[in-house]
């Protein structure tokens, strides 16, 4: 989901606003423009910040290894694969929408829905 920010902010203040908001998840940044949101090892989501007045809240698997194992899940066997996906994706929904809600909330933002999100509908 692309939103659009009214509000200045920068990768700190945005990571330390969530980590309060959000205790039980774990907040990670990758480089200057990418937190990574991590629930569990199958369900998160990542935080992209682009423009000024930009971020893009997206579905993910937050670890490394969890993806590794549904891409062979996927490649020898690919039912259960399409299953533990299907599965995972109904939960980094979740977690990606009380991301985005947060967000919208506290930075005065309007939202606009990728193309993954129309898809989706």
């Amino acid at each position: 989901m692309k939103i659009e920010i009214n509000k200045p902010y920068d990768l700190e203040s945005l990571q330390k606003d969530l980590t309060l908001a959000f205790p039980a998840y774990k907040f990670t940044a990758k480089g200057k423009k990418m937190l990574v949101v991590k629930k569990t090892n199958m369900v998160g989501a990542n935080i992209m910040l682009g423009k000024p007045t930009q971020i893009r809240v997206m579905e993910a698997v937050p670890n490394m290894g969890s993806m590794l194992l549904v891409v062979l899940l996927v490649l020898l066997c690919l039912l259960p694969g399409i299953i533990v996906m299907f599965i995972a994706k109904q939960k980094q929904k979740v977690v990606c929408n009380e991301i985005s809600d947060y967000i919208k909330k506290n930075y005065n933002t309007t939202a606009t829905p990728s193309n993954s999100d129309l898809l989706d509908q």
